[in-house]
């Protein structure tokens, strides 16, 4: 292909020869003559508009202007430019630019790389976190734990709603509080309100006649219009009541004399025979019974996260991603094997599954003895 030349003070030249022999350059000089048609309007123009005379650098072989040698190496003209002035040398600083673009570029393939495919998309997992309304730093602590972006999602919203509270009846409860008031258990209603399922629709598909709702005191109120009005502790008076049998006028008494957790006298009270039934020794009954007071659940449940946390260590599961999972075998028994279906389990979570299931007696009886796990299922910490 032939290039074109322009007639210039009488000889036919291309136009990037002129544009050498006037100090100018080159892509400049072509706009201004493609703009105005004449070579010398052209000229002259570049040279109004110029900023000086044009620096030309010996590079291989020849002395050409930084946007020449910018051009010639695919680099930017200002990014070789600052380059060269800091370094003093041509072909270090053409060096230092084109390994600086080799970095980049391997940087935005490592990043492509770090990109999770997520309903049919290729994303980062704090474009996930913000699709979903998740701390993107709390996303990141499940997805390192579950190795598996549905799973991850599910663990954190899981996580994110323990710390949630609702307002009912002019009180403020927590989402234990919330699942000892209507009778539900605390994770499966922790996975039911992350489906967008209402309180009146929870207690419709699970009846319970131990919820916290349905204990009536002498005067027709609720125990949580009583607990409002008395300024107590719903969940140590549903407790009191519920777990340990005490009267409404006992369990205002230990409260208001400052009994912020359950007494351990109750504890051993209630529950000395079934430690003696399953051989836990004085050291871990301590413990269970350190959790009892202090947390407020029932003897049940504490042994119920005993054995998912065991299971889970041993079958190399994080305990919070281990009890996240269980309960979504608690929930489809509610809502049916629909629920977080799309999770595919890997053999370590089948297994551990299948553990607890062996391990752990159907749940909902109202007979606490019924649901006790064998003295060999009892973990000791």
């Amino acid at each position: 292909m032939s290039i074109e030349k322009i007639e210039y003070n009488g000889e036919q030249l291309p136009l990037a020869t002129i544009a050498k022999k006037e100090g100018l350059i080159d892509i400049t000089l072509a706009r201004y003559y493609k703009r105005t048609g004449d070579i010398y309007i052209a000229v002259k123009m570049c040279r109004q508009n110029s900023r000086g005379k044009v620096e030309k650098i010996e590079y291989k072989g020849e002395l050409l202007a930084i946007s020449v040698i910018a051009q010639k190496e695919n680099i930017g003209i200002e990014t070789l430019t600052n380059s060269y002035k800091k370094i003093g040398n041509i072909y270090e600083a053409v060096k230092s630019c084109k390994e600086r673009a080799e970095s980049r570029k391997e940087r935005t393939k490592q990043k492509e790389g770090k990109k999770i495919e997520y309903k049919n998309q290729r994303l980062e997992l704090r474009e996930i976190a913000k699709i979903e309304g998740l701390d993107a730093g709390n996303l990141r602590r499940c997805f390192d734990s579950t190795k598996h972006i549905y799973k991850a999602i599910f663990m954190a919203k899981h996580k994110m709603r323990k710390s949630q509270t609702v307002h009912v009846a002019g009180a403020t409860l927590d989402l234990y509080d919330l699942s000892l008031l209507i009778g539900v258990k605390y994770s499966v209603l922790n996975n039911l309100l992350n489906q967008a399922i209402t309180i009146s629709q929870i207690k419709e598909m699970y009846p319970c006649e131990n919820a916290g709702e349905n204990i009536k005191l002498p005067n027709r109120e609720t125990l949580l219009e009583y607990c409002v009005k008395n300024k107590l502790n719903f969940t140590f008076m549903y407790r009191a009541i519920n777990t340990y049998g005490k009267t409404i006028k006992e369990a205002t008494t230990a409260f208001k004399e400052g009994q912020q957790t359950i007494p351990a006298s109750w504890v051993y009270y209630k529950y000395n025979p079934e430690f003696d039934r399953l051989g836990i020794t004085a050291i871990h009954t301590t413990a269970i019974v350190h959790n009892l007071m202090s947390k407020q659940i029932s003897l049940e449940e504490d042994l119920e996260v005993r054995i998912l946390r065991k299971n889970a260590k041993r079958n190399g599961i994080s305990e919070e991603w281990g009890e996240a999972l269980y309960s979504i075998l608690e929930t489809r028994k509610i809502i049916g094997d629909e629920f977080q279906r799309h999770i595919c389990l890997n053999e370590n979570e089948v297994q551990f599954l299948d553990e607890c299931l062996a391990e752990l007696k159907p749940q909902g009886s109202t007979n606490q003895n019924e649901t006790m796990p064998k003295e060999e299922d009892i973990i000791h910490e």
